[in-house]
């Protein structure tokens, strides 16, 4: 019985066109939910196809029930809500994976693309050793510590673009975002059956194949340009300098580097993260952080 997880991430999935569309509350945003469910209810067929009785976790990168207003359909799926009350976006490391999915990752900060952010629009870039660094290579980070093969990535082209020049044999589909460039005489329903029909078709194929494994940065420096100046501060314990809205780190571990980015995406300056003494792997990252007296002031 093998085990899959699929990192769900709604913004680049085949009906959004708009970013309002992903934005929690609106009306397209409640519509879009269920088409994504498709989305991801085609990859996990596409999955059931290929192995028997698979067994199946999605991660819903998004805050608990943004991408999903019901669990995908699956003998043994599991839905795991993601970055909800500051809790980390990593798995048990204790589970033992046999492939990852990227379903639906966008553009990152400083990218070209359809939803250039990365968690809440806090950056105007990061780099790291000099990379412009996004979700997918976040992801890549992680699963490369968790010794996951990365088997499939779904989402912009600019995503699909940035991967298969890195791993030009890894199965991907790209999925365009100006639909009145691509679609001429094909309506949109048409379109997104077309890229749910490659799901169907390039999943089991992803499946049969080796994978990648992604490469573990293990060292290095991470430069952050912050969007707003209220929103500059340092992590304690850290090897860091702010010039303006800039800050650079020296990063000495492939955890750390994560850690650093997850902090300034959900985390503000009115306390102090010493983030020298936080794991990647537990639960409701806020409580274990105010009981370990790492933070203060929330």
């Amino acid at each position: 019985m093998k085990r899959y997880i699929i990192f769900s991430d709604m913004d680049g999935g085949t009906e959004v066109w708009k970013r309002l569309q992903t934005f929690q509350g609106t009306s397209g945003w409640k519509e879009f939910r269920w088409d994504y469910l498709d989305d991801i209810n085609t990859v996990v067929r596409g999955i059931e196809i290929a192995e028997e009785q698979p067994v199946i976790y999605i991660y819903d990168i998004h805050e608990e029930s943004w991408n999903f207003p019901k669990t995908p359909q699956g003998a043994n799926t599991y839905l795991f809500n993601g970055i909800h009350y500051y809790e980390l976006p990593f798995v048990d490391k204790s589970k033992k994976f046999d492939g990852a999915l990227f379903v639906g990752f966008h553009s990152g900060p400083g990218e070209k693309g359809f939803s250039q952010y990365m968690f809440k629009p806090v950056f105007d870039y990061i780099k790291v050793n000099g990379k412009l660094w996004g979700e997918l290579d976040f992801f890549s980070q992680l699963i490369a510590i968790l010794d996951i093969p990365l088997l499939f990535v779904s989402g912009t082209l600019e995503v699909t673009e940035k991967i298969n020049k890195e791993f030009p044999s890894l199965t991907t589909i790209g999925i365009d975002k100006e639909p009145e460039l691509f679609r001429g005489n094909v309506s949109s329903r048409r379109y997104t059956q077309s890229i749910r029909d490659n799901y169907t078709k390039l999943v089991p194929k992803a499946l049969r194949s080796e994978g990648i494994k992604t490469k573990i940065i293990k060292e290095g420096t991470i430069e952050l340009k912050i969007k707003s100046p209220k929103k500059v501060w340092q992590i304690s314990g850290l090897n860091s300098s702010i010039n303006d809205r800039i800050i650079k780190y020296n990063f000495s571990s492939p955890k750390e580097l994560l850690k650093i980015i997850f902090c300034h995406s959900y985390f503000q300056s009115n306390f102090s993260c010493n983030i020298m003494k936080t794991t990647l792997f537990y639960k409701n990252t806020r409580r274990f952080l105010k009981n370990k007296g790492i933070i203060k002031g929330m």
